[in-house]
């Protein structure tokens, strides 16, 4: 029988890829991100931030914020600069929802896989369908989706039941 982390942690990792796999597929279909998948994000991180803690996650509710204020910064500049919407609202929701999952110390390392595997992704649809890169859009979300598993799964992993507010 599994000790009752480890039972949180399968149930919260289940949850975390049926939400990813569904804002993937849907923003990959429609450029678009349902705000039902990112309050329901949200929420489960924040249950999962409560069970695996036994306290009220505020350093990860104080990083969700930063990390969405960071983000909307990011879609004002980018698109008074060049005129035109380059990261969508629901890209920008998704990285506060994200960062609920997550210890403020690895947002850092969230925005560095899915900022380089985007990257990866441009350049590999440039090279398969050709083109001009800027005529091409890309959804950021399965991006930053699939990056949140990999830094959730090693967090759950290498640290289990750590908390950056006050250590185990």
């Amino acid at each position: 029988m599994l000790p009752d982390d480890a039972i949180i942690v399968c149930a919260a990792g289940l949850v975390l890829l049926a939400l990813v796999a569904w804002i993937s597929i849907v923003d990959l279909r429609r450029l678009v991100i349902p705000d039902t998948a990112n309050l329901l994000l949200a929420v489960t991180g924040l249950a999962y931030g409560y069970l695996a803690s036994g306290t009220f996650p505020w350093p990860s509710v104080a990083g969700a914020l930063f990390l969405f204020l960071l983000l909307f910064l990011v879609r004002l500049m980018h698109s008074r600069i060049r005129g035109k919407v380059g990261l969508g609202l629901g890209d920008v929701k998704l990285g506060g929802a994200a960062g609920l999952w997550l210890q403020p110390l690895d947002l850092p390392l969230l925005m560095l896989l899915a900022s380089l595997s985007a990257i990866a992704g441009i350049i590999i649809v440039h090279t398969i369908r050709g083109g001009v890169l800027e005529s091409r859009r890309l959804p950021f979300g399965p991006f930053l989706g699939v990056s949140l598993i990999a830094v959730w799964f090693c967090e759950a992993l290498l640290h289990p039941g750590f908390n950056y507010s006050g250590g185990l």
